[in-house]
């Protein structure tokens, strides 16, 4: 039985402690793919969940029972991601040969411990962690080991982990440490090599992608049984095929209104007219003139109506964050999507006509986010200089 003063913890308190004690743990354990993480994840959220079932929920208030149902769930869906984290992480330790990801992630939590360090026992398993690496390799490049993309895809993102841990581990001791400096000085960075080398075959061999290949995205898959438990956490009452079933309607209802959209523009079908309307967009250059004007036309409204006039800010988007983005960001700037030189021109050409940058588009995103509360107006280029004078 949990004591009392677990028992009353106020639910509000409670939901607070849960967080920081979720980051404490997870900033300490800090190597996703070791089990003592996975175990120490799921002992705490095992607990937090035993405690809740002896919490007084029929004395809470209506918004007390809403949080405590909240917190409920999210426990779950921690626990639930830290079973399927430990199921897929058991399968690329088989996969990198189990020996040696286990021997870095202990060595990696013992620094963290800060326990004595043998030095010379560490040089000899940093050697006996880049030999298995290169051994695994060669398994990899003759096909005599072979995994799914989903593992293969992990595997990698745990070696670059890998990687970071490793530096943050030399650089701990290095140069403080004068027999760690002697000993590990030519095994670390034969060892670091030997990460970036299994991560490139795997890459190539398994994934098929070019060692610098940032883009492609390699799907993780949590199936059914996962889809359930997420609709289950987040109160959606319909199955997955049901889901489907809704958006097959709702997407019948968008093409009959394209129909009518596309009627009203003189368009036989939607798909002309959409052609037509990816075309409006404004010349390079002229997208913060374009919000600039939005904005003055919003600030006009209010004024005529006798309302708040709140201006507005504006950021351009770098280069690298334009193919991912919304349409912009509601904070206390507005974000506008100014293609760069530096980007390739196929790209440029592609974005152009992307609706981020047409004034039928943005009108109503200006109109809204420029009246939300901000009062600075200011510009700034990928590179924190004026791109143009904007007032």
């Amino acid at each position: 039985m949990p004591r009392s003063g677990e028992i009353y913890e106020r639910i509000e308190d409670r939901i607070v402690r849960v967080q920081w004690d979720l980051q404490n743990l997870k900033d300490f354990w800090k190597v996703h793919s070791s089990p003592h993480r996975s175990e120490r994840l799921q002992k705490y959220l095992d607990a937090e969940l035993k405690v809740l079932e002896w919490m007084p929920f029929q004395g809470y208030s209506p918004n007390e029972r809403v949080d405590y149902l909240l917190l409920k769930n999210f426990l779950r869906d921690q626990l639930s991601q830290v079973h399927r984290d430990a199921e897929l992480d058991s399968k690329v330790l088989a996969f990198l040969g189990g020996l040696f990801p286990l021997r870095m992630a202990n060595m990696i939590e013992a620094r963290q411990r800060v326990d004595d360090l043998d030095h010379k026992k560490a040089a000899e398993s940093l050697v006996e962690c880049t030999n298995r690496m290169v051994l695994v390799k060669d398994l990899i490049v003759s096909k005599k080991e072979t995994a799914e993309p989903i593992v293969a895809f992990r595997a990698t993102k745990t070696l670059e982990e890998f990687k970071g841990h490793w530096q943050e581990w030399y650089s701990f001791y290095d140069g403080y440490d004068p027999l760690f400096s002697y000993w590990i000085s030519d095994p670390y960075p034969k060892l670091q090599k030997a990460l970036q080398d299994l991560i490139d075959t795997i890459k190539k061999v398994c994934l098929g992608l070019q060692t610098d290949d940032e883009d492609t995205i390699v799907g993780e898959p949590i199936g059914r049984a996962g889809i359930l438990e997420a609709l289950d956490v987040e109160l959606i009452p319909y199955s997955p095929k049901e889901l489907i079933e809704i958006g097959r309607k709702e997407y019948a209802w968008c093409e009959a209104e394209m129909e009518k959209a596309a009627d009203a523009l003189g368009f036989q079908h939607w798909r002309s007219a959409l052609e037509h309307v990816k075309n409006l967009y404004v010349e390079p250059g002229k997208q913060p003139s374009l919000v600039r004007d939005l904005t003055k036309e919003a600030n006009a409204y209010v004024k005529k109506h006798d309302s708040v006039t709140v201006p507005s800010s504006e950021l351009p988007f770098k280069p690298f964050q334009i193919p991912t983005n919304p349409h912009s960001v509601c904070e206390s700037t507005i974000q506008t999507f100014m293609m760069s030189m530096s980007m390739f021109h196929q790209t440029l050409v592609l974005h152009l006509s992307c609706r981020r940058q047409r004034s039928h588009r943005l009108d109503v995103i200006v109109h809204n986010l420029s009246l939300t509360g901000t009062q600075t107006y200011r510009s700034e280029s990928a590179e924190d200089e004026p791109v143009l004078p904007r007032r």
